[in-house]
């Protein structure tokens, strides 16, 4: 059976996604995906021409990392040679990132909870509908899901596997990298990856465990300070993998009020919507354009009014787990769902902690990404969106009931 799972998972996915683009309105579309029309296409036709990587307006393209771009420009060639729509290549692609990084968690969640946990956990992934949702338009979370997946999963053969610890931590550090070259959300998965073993695994020898925390640190620059070079000789400046850092703060701080076009305005606590007027009206005098001016503002607010401050982070806390970036009038149902989903992982979690010390590793281990994930998205825009990658660690614990289940009837 464990020869054939991962041939079985694989495909299962795949039919998962293609009668999710069957049944769903609208099937798979690229309309709705602004971003990738504003930005991540024009950059990658610029590339593609030879123009350089550069955005609409002919400026280095820093708004976000180059991961993304850079799959889409070898699609673009790839249609452009075949004589095919790159609409076509990008369903493809993500048919074979979704079915891989279904693979992948599944040989992940096998190390934690065994054959049949993880083909509970990835039973619950493939047919998760948040991660379905973003599969209906090009989004570069499809290619963070297979290199945040695995490196998770080889810094997983480092504390419960058999492979060689130093190559193992270099991959790790590397697929890290090339994750956070995608999404800059995980702008400091490097440092968590390299810390999170060290404190599991010190008593054990810290000489040995502080060098392959070096070694996944190391992997990790090998891949993001050529891009990070590039940046400074293009502009000057030094940026955190992405210059939407201050932007994606401001937004998170005002978004209940400021509707841009296509979001829906939220009913707010008058404390809340004080604190985000506040916000705005510093935003129209020019001020909050840096993250540094940001916290800043939200010092003056803690000495002010420190109740909104909190209200405000206890709502973006909240909002992360069911926010959309629209802000659909119909965030209740998520929520509900998302209850239900809590309620499994929270079910296998108690029992996970009690099954032996790799379950418990686990569950710090995921804990600690979970909440950095969590952490990240509450400082800027709080939405689900930002949350799903994380959701399938989570996933592990809920798969365990499977294995649990099948143990009792045994």
């Amino acid at each position: 059976m464990q020869r054939y799972a991962s041939i079985v998972v694989f495909f299962a996915t795949v039919a998962v996604v293609l009668l999710f683009w069957a049944v769903v309105p609208g099937g798979w579309t690229a309309a709705g995906a602004t971003d990738y029309q504003r930005y991540y296409l024009p950059v990658a036709q610029n590339l593609s021409a030879g123009r350089g990587l550069v955005a609409l307006d002919g400026e280095p393209a820093i708004r976000y990392p180059p991961g993304f771009p850079l799959l889409l420009t070898g699609l673009l060639q790839t249609a452009r040679w075949t004589g095919t729509s790159v609409e076509l290549w990008i369903q493809g692609f993500t048919l074979l990132a979704m079915g891989g990084a279904a693979v992948v968690l599944y040989f992940l969640a096998r190390m934690i909870v065994g054959t049949w946990g993880a083909l509970g956990t990835v039973v619950l992934w493939m047919t998760y509908p948040f991660n379905l949702w973003l599969t209906r338009q090009p989004s570069s979370e499809i290619l963070f899901f297979p290199l945040f997946y695995a490196a998770l999963l080889f810094v997983g053969k480092i504390l419960w596997g058999d492979w060689r610890r130093d190559w193992t931590a270099v991959g790790a550090g590397v697929l890290m990298g090339c994750a956070i070259l995608v999404r800059p959300i995980a702008l400091l998965g490097g440092g968590l990856l390299a810390v999170i073993p060290f404190v599991l695994c010190w008593r054990k020898g810290i000489r040995q465990w502080a060098a392959t925390a070096v070694l996944i640190l190391v992997g990790n620059g090998l891949v993001i300070l050529p891009w990070e070079i590039w940046v400074w000789r293009k502009t000057g400046q030094w940026i955190l993998v992405s210059s939407v850092g201050s932007e994606a703060m401001l937004d998170g701080l005002t978004c209940a009020l400021v509707t841009r076009g296509y979001r829906n305005r939220l009913e707010v606590s008058p404390r809340i919507a004080e604190l985000m007027e506040a916000a705005a009206q510093r935003w129209q005098q020019g001020e909050l354009g840096t993250s540094g001016e940001i916290v800043w503002f939200l010092a003056e607010q803690c000495e002010q009014r420190p109740f909104s401050v909190l209200r405000l982070l206890g709502w973006k806390m909240a909002r992360a787990w069911y926010g959309t970036d629209a802000q659909h009038k119909g965030e209740q149902w998520i929520l509900a769902i998302q209850v239900g989903y809590l309620f499994l992982i929270a079910w296998g979690g108690y029992h996970l902690w009690y099954s032996g010390h790799v379950g418990r590793e686990w569950i710090f281990f995921s804990s600690m990404v979970v909440l950095y994930f969590w952490a990240m998205t509450t400082i800027s825009l709080s939405i689900l969106r930002y949350m799903v990658p994380v959701t399938g660690l989570l996933f592990v614990l809920a798969g365990f009931n499977l294995e649990l289940l099948l143990k009792r009837r045994q």
